[in-house]
């Protein structure tokens, strides 16, 4: 589940920005692209609420009373909505990791467009282990520096994740906006 959450919250930071500046990559590691997008950044300043949003999950094979209970679980877990402050610092010099995430070199961007007010994207991670296999998602939507609105469809080709192998796709909808200022800092 935590590689599900880095790749559905990855996308957050790289959908809020908009320059202009059109960012292109094709088999390029998420450093790779992170640098590159480090320029074209011009994401606002203030408080911003990001919310995801379960949308479906296909898993062929299980059976129905677990693939809803898959579903239902999803939906629970994946439905959030939290807020953080970018403060003009944050905005003006992203960090890498804000960007490239620390995935270990374990994933690779298939392709990477950003620009436009548009964002569309296919990256493909390896899963170490015993069990070794591979997510590839594809994510497209539209961005401004204020607000982003994604959407995401994950394939997890995993052996032994679903009883026929054939891979599971999960779809999720990512939104990002900023709502106002940041809150005062707490007197301590």
């Amino acid at each position: 589940m935590r590689r599900l959450l880095i790749l559905t919250t990855l996308p957050l930071a790289l959908a809020a920005c908009d320059s202009g500046t059109t960012v292109t990559a094709t088999n390029a590691s998420m450093t790779e692209v992170a640098e590159a997008a480090r320029g074209a950044v011009k994401l606002e300043p203030g408080k911003w609420r990001h919310t995801v949003s379960f949308v479906s999950a296909d898993a062929p094979g299980l059976p129905a009373g677990m693939a809803e209970m898959m579903t239902k679980q999803m939906s629970a877990a994946s439905n959030s909505s939290n807020e953080s402050c970018v403060t003009p610092e944050m905005a003006n010099k992203p960090s890498g990791e804000m960007f490239g995430g620390t995935d270990k070199g374990q994933c690779r961007y298939e392709t990477f467009e950003m620009g436009g007010g548009r964002i569309d994207a296919v990256m493909l991670c390896k899963t170490p282990g015993e069990n070794a296999g591979e997510v590839r998602m594809a994510m497209a939507g539209t961005f401004t520096g204020s607000r982003f609105d994604t959407t995401s469809e994950m394939k997890m080709n995993i052996p032994g994740a679903t009883p026929q192998g054939t891979p599971m796709t999960i779809k999720t909808r990512m939104v990002g906006e900023r709502i106002g200022a940041c809150d005062a800092p707490k007197a301590g």
